[in-house]
């Protein structure tokens, strides 16, 4: 269940209530969790889709894994590097071919995360 008021707090007009209930659900491992963050992908606000980049990292499923490669390869260069921060849950193995990456944001994040 969700926690008493975190319904509404997701649907918060302040940005940053917003992100933690994001990384809430994902850290928490709710099962609504991937729902959610897919939808902050799209939320109007930067730092609120930037939070769900990260936050999708949180989940281990593959298909929270498979929209973090998504917006590798077709994700602005700010979106890719936090996918390619949100990969290193997983395994650094997963950031080697992009040491190579065209973007520098995104060979900055995995000099980082390595």
């Amino acid at each position: 269940d969700w926690p008493p008021g975190l319904v509404a707090a997701r649907l918060s007009e302040e940005p940053v209530e917003r992100r933690l209930v994001g990384r809430w659900a994902a850290l928490a491992g709710h099962p609504e969790a991937e729902a959610l963050l897919a939808a902050q992908l799209r939320d109007i606000e930067p730092s609120v889709q930037e939070s769900a980049i990260l936050s999708l990292g949180h989940l281990h499923r593959p298909t929270a894994r498979d929209e973090l490669k998504r917006l590798l390869r077709q994700g602005t260069e700010r979106q890719q590097a936090l996918a390619a921060e949100g990969l290193t849950a997983w395994s650094p193995e997963e950031l080697e071919p992009l040491v190579q990456h065209p973007a520098a944001q995104v060979r900055s994040a995995v000099a980082r995360r390595l």
